[in-house]
């Protein structure tokens, strides 16, 4: 690293902070410091005008607002009051050339950390300023080098497009460049001028490579390879997973358009002057790099670091900009042209920094920005290697590497090959939460997010652009109703790293976990988690102990570890309030946020219903965690008839066992008395079922409804015309969506032998006519007649229907 004195001494200055000489070579020196302590800009303190902002890029409302600032305190005079002054001691040989005195006007910037750092000083002189680059690396001093050979390439090519420095000086550490930017303004936005530019100096500079022939792409590769083996944490494991399936996916063959590169084409390094652009720091030049390389560059880095857009919005703004200027010119369409070139700059400019970033002690915010969008459009261009789903979990953890974080009950193998069962549920800061959220909506890959907020815990289910499904918990305080039962800052404090960067939460932290779930839900512990158990064995806490025991005694141990919990500081006292006022809120809020709807099932014996209900119900319970209630053909707030003369468990039994349509009542008073009964339960059960379970957010699924009444009232052993049935419906609370399921007559007799074909026939003809009727004045409800053919179809069609009502 270069300290201050060896930045001086190779500029041909000696200072030493050893005040014991004469005062006359005593000089005051007035600095800013980085937010980490450590020096940013230096200068002399008899200075009139902050040179110090040549190096600072004023695009941003708050960039401009410290620029003005600063100038006005230079203004005033008032440098003393807000910048820190030290005394330094100067030895000067008078005989010795030096590029500057340390008399004049100057200002360092100490240069950005990291494996090629620079130190540059700015001379400000009335009729050549000029810029002293100082290298204080290998490094650095091979960028240096690059530099003056680009800049002497560039004359000797003539190149028009573009005004660039003159070198006035060049030693083994230094360079000494003409100042470009005199008189010129910041351009921030790409527009024409540069378009023009870079297309001008592409066809100065353009050629054609093999893939496997360009120097960039191999030193890419190369790192690519270097980058595989280290083992830094900082650097997103699927990042490098993605890095890796892109580069291998190329055609090495390929021929490709090439041209010189600037590298560093940004705002920050030009000005516009008379039309033209001003370009400095051509140290990163390439002599080829594929076509539209700094026109990404640009437009890549400014919608990150200054504008700080998304993904999509810069992947447009591209489009927009470049499909019909630098790509047009090229075979096939310019869509084509762009994303080709536009692949391969990510995967060349994402490693080439990777490297960078991985030889550089500590990361500053602006690199997490970069990597992050780095990320997202890379993931873009492996979905068709990857499903979406796949790479939102790959993202997610890529995000979360320089946050904390543990895991709950995950796989130990790559977050891009999780389950498509299987959620994801971790325990974050409640301050992450929110940062957490704002990336997942943001993800291109995201087309419907469903977020739900609680006291201590948020759940999303994320919708992927190609239809899968991605449901993430993120716990920030666990509880069991108003109960807190562990401690999450403990959990996260001990969690472990896998060899895929997954900090999981310690084994025998999630084995309590797991064993405090089910012991306080009263459920058993599914044989997956039993290994569980054995992570508590070994444990000396005395909750752990009890837990050990609730495996094969939980009735008797549950007691016992509630009063535990009751013991901890959170669940005392004003905590103990405060939790159940946090669980009554949260309880009213969850019955009330998502949208609960009925849905019903008809059809003839045989049709499939009972199968069909039972794949929708698994479905959206454990793909789409939505509480489902199956409630057989009525509401049953009235027992069956026959449970008044033979109690309810033998009557259920019975009807359990009595084939339909084998009832033998052919009475019409009869008929009307249990039709009036079953009619009651409908009348007044439909209040019970739409607010206990419609209400609360729950799938009410009807397996048969009372249209069995109108078309087949003999199955429920009455005899009635269907028409007197139908008036009834007029009372009841219309379903939100009803599905009849039929098929063949044949296919129908082969499941079910229970009803002759012609009966299916009829019983078919009777439901459809009676949907279609229905559907006439059905408003927003929906009567929809589904053939019940291929079972993966007949779910999928309704799996669609019930989630689109739902949304």
């Amino acid at each position: 690293m270069c300290y201050l004195n060896d930045i001086f001494e190779k500029a041909g200055h000696d200072i030493s902070m050893d005040l014991s000489s004469p005062e006359s070579s005593h000089m005051r020196l007035q600095f800013l410091r980085n937010a980490d302590g450590s020096i940013r800009w230096i200068w002399p303190a008899h200075l009139k005008e902050p040179l110090f902002l040549k190096f600072y890029n004023i695009a941003g409302h708050r960039a401009k607002l410290f620029a003005t600032i600063v100038r006005l305190i230079f203004l005033l005079g008032l440098q003393r009051l807000f910048f820190k002054t030290i005394k330094v001691s100067i030895q000067e040989d008078k005989k010795s050339i030096r590029p500057f005195s340390m008399h004049s006007d100057w200002a360092l910037f100490m240069g950005t950390p990291g494996p090629n750092r620079k130190s540059i000083f700015y001379i400000h002189r009335k009729f050549n300023p000029v810029f002293l680059k100082v290298a204080c690396t290998k490094e650095a001093k091979l960028l240096i080098e690059n530099e003056h050979r680009a800049i002497l390439e560039l004359r000797e090519k003539g190149i028009l497009s573009f005004e660039f420095p003159k070198v006035i000086g060049r030693s083994n550490d230094m360079i000494q460049l003409g100042d470009v930017s005199e008189g010129g303004r910041r351009n921030p936005e790409f527009g024409e001028i540069h378009l023009n530019a870079l297309k001008s100096f592409s066809d100065k500079t353009s050629g054609r490579s093999a893939l496997h022939d360009l120097k960039i792409w191999n030193d890419a590769k190369t790192a690519l390879h270097n980058l595989n083996k280290k083992d830094d944490s900082r650097i997103p494991k699927g990042m490098l997973l993605k890095l890796n399936t892109l580069m291998n996916s190329m055609d090495k063959s390929m021929s490709i358009v090439t041209s010189m590169s600037h590298g560093d084409f940004t705002p920050w390094n030009m000005y516009e002057k008379n039309g033209k652009l001003h370009v400095y720091d051509w140290e990163y030049t390439r002599k080829a790099s594929p076509l539209g390389y700094d026109a990404f560059h640009f437009i890549m880095q400014h919608g990150i670091l200054v504008n700080r857009k998304s993904w999509k919005e810069i992947y447009n703004e591209i489009r927009e900009k470049l499909d019909a200027g630098i790509f047009s010119d090229l075979p096939a369409n310019p869509e084509e042209n762009t994303n080709l070139y536009l692949k391969l700059y990510l995967i060349i400019n994402s490693i080439i920094y990777l490297d960078i970033y991985s030889r550089q002690k500590s990361w500053h915010v602006q690199i997490a920005w970069l990597l992050n969008t780095w990320n997202e459009a890379l993931s873009d261009f492996c979905s068709a290697s990857f499903s979406h789903r796949s790479l939102l979990v790959t993202d997610l953890f890529d995000f979360l590497v320089h946050r904390d974080y543990a895991t709950l009950k995950f796989p130990d193998s790559s977050p891009g090959k999780l389950s498509i069962s299987s959620d994801v549920d971790m325990c974050v800061k409640k301050s992450d939460a929110g940062k957490i959220i704002g990336f997942l909506k943001e993800s291109g890959l995201v087309k419907r997010v469903q977020l739900e907020k609680r006291s201590f815990m948020a759940t999303l289910q994320l919708t992927c652009i190609d239809g899968s499904l991605l449901n993430v918990d993120l716990i920030w305080k666990i509880k069991r109703k108003a109960m807190v039962i562990m401690d999450i800052s403990a959990i996260i404090r001990n969690r472990r790293i896998n060899k895929f960067g997954v900090k999981m939460a310690d084994p025998t932290d999630e084995s309590r976990y797991i064993a405090l779930f089910y012991l306080l839900n009263k459920a058993p512990v599914p044989p997956k988690y039993s290994l569980g158990k054995e992570g508590l064995a070994n444990s000396s806490h005395p909750l752990d102990q009890l837990l050990y025991e609730s495996f094969d005694h939980p009735k008797e141990k549950r007691e016992e570890v509630i009063k535990w919990l009751n013991r901890m500081e959170e669940n005392r006292s004003i905590g103990k309030w405060k939790n159940r006022l946090y669980y009554l809120f949260d309880t009213l809020r969850t019955r009330w946020s998502r949208r609960g709807m009925m849905v019903t099932f008809s059809g003839v014996d045989g049709a499939g219903k009972s199968t069909v209900i039972e794949n929708v119900k698994n479905i959206l319970e454990k793909k789409y965690r939505r509480q489902v209630v199956v409630i057989r053909h009525r509401p049953s707030v009235l027992p069956i008839l026959s449970a008044w003369t033979k109690g309810k468990e033998v009557a259920e039994k019975e009807a359990a066992n009595t084939l339909p349509h084998q009832g033998k009542n052919t009475h019409l008073l009869s008929s009307l008395l249990r039709f009036g009964y079953y009619y009651a339960d409908y009348l007044f059960g439909q209040f019970v079922v739409y607010v206990k379970y419609v209400l609360s957010g729950h799938i009410v699924l009807y397996d048969r409804y009372y249209f069995d009444f109108i078309n087949d009232s003999r199955r429920s052993n009455l005899k009635l015309p269907g028409n007197i049935i139908k008036t009834g419906y007029a009372l009841l609370l219309k379903p939100n969506l009803n599905f009849f399921l039929y098929a063949e007559a044949e296919l129908i007799s082969e499941r079910k032998q229970e009803l002759d074909k012609d009966t299916i026939r009829r019983l078919t003809k009777k439901y459809l006519d009676l949907f279609n009727r229905f559907n006439g004045d059905a408003g927003v409800r929906r009567y929809i007649p589904l053939e019940n053919i291929l079972l993966e179809e007949t779910v999928e069609r309704i799996l669609n229907q019930i989630l689109r009502s739902a949304a």
